[in-house]
């Protein structure tokens, strides 16, 4: 079997959104003989959150070969007692569980966790030398940096051999004590059961070159396949393929007209990854992102619900919030080009399209919308 190397880049917020890890003078989270003792009620305390001067971004890169999604069963093993809906994919390199790294998207909690160390992707700077809480004995490192309606929030603990990075955005009122309670629900529930990810189930990878109207009779994904090809574009290759068990069927066209204009659809079953980086239409048509200043850029790059420029640029929404609208300012936004991921159901269909009209683009989309009976 061969199997393909994907690295994976969490600087940015592709698998997941941006995950900081505390790093104090080279040291990794904190480790301890976890006790989960419950009768001293000191060690039932609320978490001390350190504040940062600063931080970050390394060029961390990790390497992973096979990405699944966990089933309900295993969420309940990794997760046990935990009162999130979460959804998590497991990470492996050569047949070995890198990570776990979930999340629940309604209020963007993300978990990652993984047997001994995590990998680090942001440097945080404390004011000072943090201080460590210790809940039911288990010691915690908790963060928290920016203004009082949006601070980012995290935690980091190792039990029984398990490291834990907790992050969210919330408000200073609300967020010390969303992160006290998962904190404390974690550690009471126990550590996660990684034996109900051993010995994935890795098939072969595979690449077949289609027609269209094969393409059409694709029993996951010829319902999301256009109909035709538009006339300013030719069909180039339309593969369906299986990579690291994801399915997808990918169309490349060129346009006619225009030197290196291209386009792509890939459509795939949406991933944890995925359905993080969903944009509410409410949030992605305000003022500041139709009329953008250099302020208005800093501002949603940073604090504007966990957004990271990644998710700005290329979008992901509900097939039924899709308008026309959302459309072109996502076109605005990367210069006349575009890269949107539009979900129905479960799949999700990436849609990229640099150098070319975009007008056949929508009429595109339009299709497919019509199709799935959702009003324009």
């Amino acid at each position: 079997m061969e199997v393909s190397k994907i690295k994976k880049n969490f600087a940015l917020v592709s698998l997941f959104a941006i995950c900081l890890l505390i790093s104090c003078s080279g040291e990794d989270a904190p480790s301890t003989e976890n006790s989960t003792d419950i009768s001293n009620p000191a060690e039932q305390n609320a978490l001390i959150f350190n504040t940062a001067s600063s931080h970050s971004i390394l060029s961390s890169d990790r390497v992973v070969d096979f990405i699944t999604e966990l089933t309900n069963e295993q969420l309940n093993a990794v997760f046990p007692g935990i009162n999130l809906p979460l959804i998590a994919d497991a990470l492996y390199y050569d047949g070995m569980l890198v990570e776990v790294a979930a999340v629940e998207h309604e209020r963007f909690t993300r978990i990652r966790l993984a047997k001994d160390n995590l990998v680090q992707t942001v440097i945080t700077v404390p004011e000072g030398p943090p201080e460590v809480s210790y809940i039911y004995g288990v010691a915690v490192t908790a963060f928290m940096i920016g203004d009082r309606y949006n601070t980012f929030f995290q935690a980091d603990f190792v039990l029984d051999g398990i490291t834990y990075h907790i992050t969210f955005l919330d408000s200073i009122e609300n967020g010390p004590s969303r992160m006290t309670e998962l904190v404390k629900q974690i550690i009471l529930n126990g550590p996660a059961d990684l034996s109900a990810l051993a010995n994935p189930t890795i098939l072969d990878d595979f690449s077949h070159e289609l027609s269209l109207s094969e393409a059409h009779s694709d029993p996951d994904f010829g319902l999301f396949v256009p109909s035709n090809i538009p006339e300013s574009f030719i069909s180039t290759s339309i593969t369906r393929n299986r990579h690291s068990n994801q399915h997808a069927l990918r169309l490349e066209m060129e346009a006619k007209s225009y030197s290196f204009g291209s386009m792509t659809w890939h459509i795939s079953h949406a991933t944890a990854h995925d359905i993080s980086r969903i944009v509410s239409v409410g949030e992605w048509e305000a003022p500041d992102l139709l009329f953008p200043s250099q302020e208005a850029d800093d501002f949603f790059n940073t604090t504007v619900i966990g957004w990271t420029w990644d998710i700005i640029s290329f979008p992901v929404f509900l097939v039924e919030e899709l308008t026309q609208g959302v459309f072109w300012v996502c076109v605005y936004r990367l210069n006349g080009n575009v890269e949107i991921g539009i979900i129905i159901d479960d799949i999700i269909i990436n849609i990229f399209a640099y150098g070319v009209p975009m007008a056949p683009v929508w009429d595109m989309i339009v299709e497919l919308i019509t199709q799935f009976s959702i009003a324009i």
